[in-house]
């Protein structure tokens, strides 16, 4: 059996297309805007429970030092 592939297709093309209009860009900002509040959150409370708190910015990943706890034990 044998798949020949060529570039995506026609609706992955078009649904990308529409990321780039002006509507498609206006939800974009809203989940981005969504996802930095969570991260927002996260970070915050993290930093009040007394944990080194690391991104969550530019980026809604956060990242946590352990303070030399095990991740099994923080778990």
């Amino acid at each position: 059996m044998s798949t020949s592939f060529n570039g995506a297709s026609n609706i992955v093309q078009s649904g990308g297309l529409a990321c780039l209009d002006k509507e498609g860009m206006k939800e974009i900002e809203t989940l981005i805007e969504y996802y930095l509040g969570n991260s927002k959150i996260l970070r915050e409370r993290l930093s009040k429970m007394g944990f080194d708190v690391h991104g969550g910015t530019d980026a809604p990943y956060v990242f946590i030092g352990l303070n030399g706890t095990s991740s099994w034990d923080m778990f």
